[in-house]
């Protein structure tokens, strides 16, 4: 999925290994639960997610959003990279079926 944030381009990732993308669900449910979470949380939740951008750095670095604008660029990438975990999640449980009986 690609998207503009702050007029710069940032591909999403359409697959998320379960290992590799645990720090997000850990952070969906400290949201969830109204927890705040610290600003090293918030970029292991994100940082899965993102396969590519335009912005300076690599984005599987974490150091690389130290330098993301906070109002324009990491805060808007933040709420970009939630929404599509919630809609995510809903699709999911929408395919998940249970067995019917015979």
């Amino acid at each position: 999925m690609e998207v503009t944030v702050s007029g710069k381009r940032v591909r999403l990732r359409d697959r998320l290994p379960a290992r590799e993308c645990w720090p997000l669900i850990q952070a969906v449910r400290k949201a969830q639960q109204g927890q705040e979470t610290t600003f090293d949380e918030g970029v292991q939740a994100i940082m899965p997610m993102v396969e590519s951008w335009d912005f300076d750095g690599d984005p599987h670095d974490g150091k690389a959003y130290e330098w993301l604008d906070l109002l324009t660029e990491f805060i808007p990438l933040g709420q970009l990279v939630g929404s599509e975990i919630v809609n995510r999640l809903a699709a999911s449980k929408n395919s998940i079926k249970p067995p019917t009986s015979r």
